[in-house]
């Protein structure tokens, strides 16, 4: 990570993405469940969006009807367009420059 995003990704940036809802990108309906609960284990009264798949989270994202989620929860092996493909579309859509300088993607498989 380059000392420059170091920076700027501080706590009170992640604190204040935890005010805004958070968005799920997750095929599998047994990691989604078990990511709620874990979420709402910890007190976490955000809203929870969720989409199955890339061109599902890509769509929620370029609507003007959403709000940007304050951190993007990204599987990154999913059918259709996988989390590689979404954040590399994310990038030259600029779409996390509609309200912020940084959309932070929290990816896992």
């Amino acid at each position: 990570m380059s000392s420059r995003v170091r920076k700027n990704l501080t706590r009170d940036h992640l604190l204040k993405c935890f005010c805004w809802s958070l968005l799920l990108v997750e095929d599998d309906q047994v990691d989604c469940m078990t990511i709620k609960r874990a979420l709402e284990e910890e007190k976490n009264n955000n809203r929870l969006d969720i989409v199955s798949n890339g061109e599902e989270a890509l769509a929620y994202l370029l609507s003007s009807e959403n709000d940007l989620p304050g951190i993007i929860l990204l599987d990154l092996n999913m059918p259709r367009m996988n989390g590689i493909e979404l954040m590399k579309t994310i990038g030259l859509q600029k779409i996390h420059r509609r309200r912020c300088h940084y959309l932070p993607v929290l990816a896992f498989e």
